[in-house]
């Protein structure tokens, strides 16, 4: 009985050092983990807030610029096109400057940025060659700037999630 007990404690001593290890183990890779994590959100506030927020707000601006300028004109196909054109390039430079810096830390961020500008960009070309309506009337005007605020407000809050 004697034996039977040293052996019981000798197991449990084993047991019980086997499972400190594996907590202390498992504890300290869960910390390395979140402050891996903590290192790589901080870095990508650093580089999308303060180092590209202005290319965040220029696309927004820009774009409204370009819509803006022709405000009260009739435009032909031809021109709309090169304004279409001019609204892509912006979207292609805000792509490359912005928000493809995203998808090394974060898919699901960029793919809900890269949704928000690419839905502005389609409506805005749906809204530019509607032949019922001439969107660059003062009157219709509003409807353009206003997708253009709701883009910038959604991409802005994604972020600011992160």
């Amino acid at each position: 009985m004697d034996r039977l007990d040293k052996i019981s404690n000798i197991i449990f001593a084993i047991s019980t050092f086997i499972l400190t290890l594996f907590i202390f183990i498992y504890t300290n890779n869960k910390d390395n983990r979140k402050e891996e994590n903590v290192k790589k959100i901080d870095f990508l506030k650093v580089l999308l807030l303060e180092n590209n927020s202005d290319k965040f707000l220029n696309f927004y601006e820009q774009i409204l610029n370009l819509i803006l300028s022709r405000k009260n004109n009739t435009l032909l196909d031809s021109e709309k096109s090169i304004l279409l054109e001019l609204i892509n390039d912006e979207h292609k430079s805000f792509r490359l400057k912005f928000y493809d810096l995203i998808l090394p830390f974060n898919a699901e961020i960029y793919r809900r940025i890269k949704s928000a500008s690419d839905d502005l960009i389609n409506e805005i070309t749906i809204k530019v060659f509607d032949p019922s309506i001439n969107y660059f009337d003062e009157n219709y005007i509003d409807v353009i700037e206003r997708k253009i605020l709701q883009s910038r407000t959604e991409v802005l809050k994604i972020i600011l999630k992160i």
